[in-house]
């Protein structure tokens, strides 16, 4: 009984409880709380694989993940970093009880690219930028260099999802040069859940009085387990100089 108290009071401070997946994947889990995984497999909208560690994942009082430090292997070896801290919740947000929606409000990130680069992303929505299910609408980035000057501000709205998946959106990107574009993207997806198709259309205001509009259509084909086969798109593009000169 006693050896079975230590080992139980261990448990509880340090990672000796876990999962092992069949994927190859770990769990680990501190106070009950997932607290590192290992060799976790991320698939993006169009199958492609990537191998995610994440550690030193931190919680709040209300068991609401606050910061973590992750980095990320793509499917060809680049390996990214990300430290994600200064996270916060909506009042209303609880992880104690597992059926509660959570509501991010903002947080950071320090992003270090496979070249060494540093960039930090900031992202804020409020509460109201929510919908019932729990899906944001509306929110707002900012993204500066590595000594903490502005790159560019991005405000995305009308966000429209189909089931967990981003349909449309709606963007408006300012850099610190005094430029501006304006994006509208769109998508549909297949039954596997994949991106079969995205439509874009985008308008770049520049601050010389010069402008250009883009659009752009791309359909994915995958075979019967649903590995990315193909893609092919098509595009059209024109410019106005600021003296409306094509």
């Amino acid at each position: 009984k006693s050896r079975g108290d230590a080992i139980n009071a261990a448990a509880a401070g340090g990672e000796y409880s876990y999962v092992l997946n069949k994927d190859g994947s770990r769990i680990n889990y501190t106070d009950s709380l997932i607290s590192s995984i290992q060799n976790e497999r991320v698939t993006d909208t169009l199958r492609q694989l990537s191998i995610k560690n994440t550690w030193n994942m931190k919680y709040n009082e209300n068991r609401l993940l606050i910061s973590y430090n992750a980095d990320i292997t793509d499917s060809i070896g680049n390996i990214s970093k990300i430290d994600r801290y200064d996270v916060a919740y909506s009042p209303d947000s609880d992880g104690r009880n597992i059926n509660s929606t959570k509501f991010l409000l903002e947080y950071k990130e320090m992003i270090t690219d496979s070249y060494g680069t540093i960039t930090t992303r900031g992202w804020s929505a409020s509460r109201d930028n929510y919908d019932s299910t729990g899906k944001v609408l509306v929110y707002h980035e900012v993204m500066k260099d590595a000594i903490g000057d502005v790159i560019y501000t991005s405000d995305s709205s009308d966000i429209k999802y189909e089931d967990d998946n981003m349909k449309s959106y709606h963007q408006v990107t300012n850099d610190i040069y005094g430029n501006r574009s304006i994006l509208d993207w769109e998508a549909s997806y297949n039954s596997f859940s994949l991106l079969s198709k995205t439509s874009s259309k985008e308008t770049q205001i520049n601050r010389d009085g010069s402008t250009s509009y883009s659009a752009n259509d791309t359909a994915y084909s995958y075979d019967d387990d649903g590995n990315l086969q193909s893609a092919v798109g098509n595009g059209s593009f024109k410019g106005e100089d600021e003296f409306f000169n094509e």
